[in-house]
């Protein structure tokens, strides 16, 4: 700035100015010349210099001095803001708010004019919310047993029955609950108690457990609801004595379904254990614990016919109770004898008697010995009815009478087996003479036989199928007969 002595006062600043006679420039004729800075308030006025401001800026006034000089003032002015302010809240009924030292309980919106940090006023709501506290409803099912209380929120339950607590009130925000227990309480038993009787090395299975001694016994069993009950079992033990044994084997035919032994005695028996003799084991016996049904021993077999014995061990749940040693017979069987017509009855020969040999025959007719009759056959007119029989000797010196064979009335024609083995021999039994013819069952002769009165075998086809066999006799009457082979 360039300055210029006058001897007038300068009235304004310019690019260049007129200092006061003995005024300097770098006092300003001691005035400070440090520029002004100020605040104020938005919407408030600033009066400065005898002035009024109401915005910000920077502002200059000339002032004079005591000698009329002027110098030059500045502002640096700054405009504040107010901060306005809404506090939004919720409180459950029967809580209270506190905002700017006032406490509320009721729904309201208040306004406050406050000075902010700045110095400013501003304006602060407060919207305040009063509601109700949600209430939450727990429903729960238990069950429980009887004598056995249910403890709920406090309170003991020991009934059925449906129980809810009071209002319990939630923590803070957290809403308040209403529990509802329907509590089902099952029932427990004291059953009467169960009398059983087993006999002496018996074991009595009672709910999982075995007992074979005399006593009372209680056991703790669940219900269907998981309740225990309480059962009681008397288990009487009755001594078992096994007196007054009779044991007996009927002679029996050989092959013809199962050796029987019948037992008589007191007291009481589950099992016999069987131990055959050698020669019983060697004719196809087994040994082995059999069962004892309405006090007969059942022992399957299909042997031989001939004397053997048995070592008998009777038990009792597998207790001896009794001993014995038995003989027994299985007689020759009556498949051995064949009756030829109404005259006759022979004794087969090995091929076809199941691979007997005998050496020496002599017949009996109901049980009685008919004197003379000592050949292999029987000739003589034949009772419809009665029972013949023979006592046979094997070559290996055995001797025993057969079953006996029960007479028939034949017929004009028979024929039997009529279901047989291919080449199996096939008995035809004729009143006459007459021809025997074998078809195929599409009616192709086959074979043709001459049969004389009588008894005659001939040989089943070897091819297995259904034949027809038939049979003219001299008279011209006539019988056809289905043969099956297997």
């Amino acid at each position: 700035m360039h300055l210029t002595e006058t001897n007038k006062p300068v009235n304004h600043v310019t690019e260049t100015q007129t200092i006061c006679p003995g005024a300097t420039i770098e006092d300003w004729y001691g005035q400070d010349l440090t520029p002004t800075n100020a605040t104020f308030c938005k919407g408030k006025d600033f009066e400065w210099q005898g002035k009024i401001y109401n915005q910000g800026g920077n502002y200059t006034v000339m002032l004079q001095t005591n000698e009329g000089c002027e110098y030059p003032v500045s502002l640096h002015l700054t405009e504040l803001q107010p901060t306005d302010s809404t506090e939004i809240a919720t409180i459950f009924t029967g809580e209270s708010y506190t905002w700017h030292g006032m406490t509320f309980t009721e729904s309201t919106e208040k306004k406050e004019i406050l000075t902010n940090a700045a110095g400013c006023d501003s304006v602060c709501t407060l919207k305040l919310s009063v509601v109700d506290k949600p209430v939450i409803r727990v429903t729960i099912d238990s069950t429980s047993c009887e004598n056995q209380p249910v403890t709920f929120y406090g309170n003991t339950y020991n009934s059925s029955g449906t129980y809810e607590t009071e209002l319990i009130k939630g923590a803070g925000t957290d809403p308040d609950t209403v529990y509802t227990l329907y509590l089902t309480v099952y029932p427990t038993y004291n059953m009467p108690a169960e009398e059983v009787t087993i006999i002496d090395g018996e074991t009595y299975t009672w709910n999982g457990t075995d007992y074979e001694t005399e006593g009372v016994y209680t056991q703790k069993l669940q219900t269907e609801h998981g309740c225990d009950s309480t059962v009681t079992l008397n288990l009487i033990v009755k001594e078992n004595i096994v007196e007054n044994v009779a044991l007996s084997i009927a002679e029996q035919c050989a092959g013809e379904g199962a050796l029987e032994i019948a037992i008589q005695h007191t007291g009481y028996l589950t099992d016999a254990r069987l131990s055959f003799s050698e020669d019983a084991i060697k004719a196809g016996f087994e040994n082995g614990t059999y069962p004892i049904e309405n006090d007969i021993v059942t022992v399957p077999y299909n042997v031989r016919a001939g004397i053997f014995s048995v070592d008998i061990d009777l038990l009792f749940h597998n207790r001896l109770k009794h001993s014995a040693t038995e003989p027994f017979t299985l007689l020759y069987p009556r498949t051995v004898l064949e009756q030829g017509w109404m005259d006759a009855i022979f004794v087969l020969t090995h091929d076809y008697n199941g691979g007997y040999d005998f050496t020496d025959f002599q017949w009996y007719k109901k049980g009685k010995m008919l004197v003379g009759e000592t050949g292999p056959y029987l000739y003589q007119p034949l009772e419809v009815g009665a029972e013949y029989s023979a006592m046979l000797t094997e070559v290996s010196g055995l001797r025993l009478m057969t079953c006996p064979l029960i007479i028939t009335e034949h017929t004009d024609i028979t024929m039997y087996p009529t279901v047989v083995s291919r080449k199996e021999m096939i008995h035809v039994t004729v009143s006459q003479n007459a021809r025997l013819s074998i078809y195929s069952p599409v009616g192709e002769k086959l074979s043709t036989y001459s049969l004389i009165h009588g008894d005659t075998q001939i040989a089943a086809p070897g091819t297995q199928g259904i034949y027809l066999a038939e049979v003219v006799l001299e008279s011209g009457k006539r019988k056809v007969i289905k043969i099956m082979v297997r």
